[in-house]
């Protein structure tokens, strides 16, 4: 029964909350409804790193999952076209975060990296928000209408944040000399 219901909502959502057609005008509103899944990394390097191991930091942001929503608008006039979308996060626990230090980078091998972690932190990943918005415009080219040129500019924005809760930490020393 729940995949029932799961199905017939997903059908609704694919379906236009607003469309036109005319003969030199379109436009169309869609709902969207999605999941992210996948992981953010984040990485600091040795100013003047020789090997991909000399690292300082490591911070990993798990996704998995995060449920979006949001709307999409298509439109068109005289073969000018735009399309356009936002698109929210459902603030949720989304995974785990994690953060890694190699304080001990005077002392790295003669590989060229660090052997041991000397900081380690592992908590939940809640998302507090993830927005993004996005536009694509141009101008629809036909060419003895068999083949279509669409050049377009497009701009992409984004904005994510996390906030780590019920951690853990373990902290080592590093070798003196």
């Amino acid at each position: 029964m729940k995949k029932l219901l799961l199905s017939l909502a997903l059908a609704v959502l694919s379906f236009p909350i607003f469309s036109v057609s005319l003969k030199d005008f379109s436009l169309s509103v869609k709902p969207l409804f999605g999941m992210k899944y996948g992981q953010i990394d984040e990485y600091v390097f040795l100013k003047a790193s020789k090997q991909s191991s000399d690292k300082l930091s490591e911070l990993n942001w798990e996704i998995k999952p995060e449920l979006q929503y949001g709307i999409k608008i298509r439109g068109g006039w005289l073969g000018f076209f735009e399309e356009s979308h936002f698109i929210a996060g459902i603030p949720m626990k989304t995974g785990a975060m994690s953060d890694s230090d190699w304080q001990n980078i005077r002392y790295a091998t003669s590989s060229g990296g660090n052997e041991v972690k000397t900081n380690y932190s592992e908590s939940d990943n809640n998302l507090d928000y993830d927005i993004s918005f996005g536009f694509k415009g141009g101008y629809e080219f036909r060419i003895f209408d068999i083949f279509r040129i669409r050049p377009a500019i497009a701009f992409e924005y984004q904005n994510i944040k996390f906030t780590g809760r019920n951690g853990q930490a373990w902290y080592g020393k590093a070798k003196s000399g």
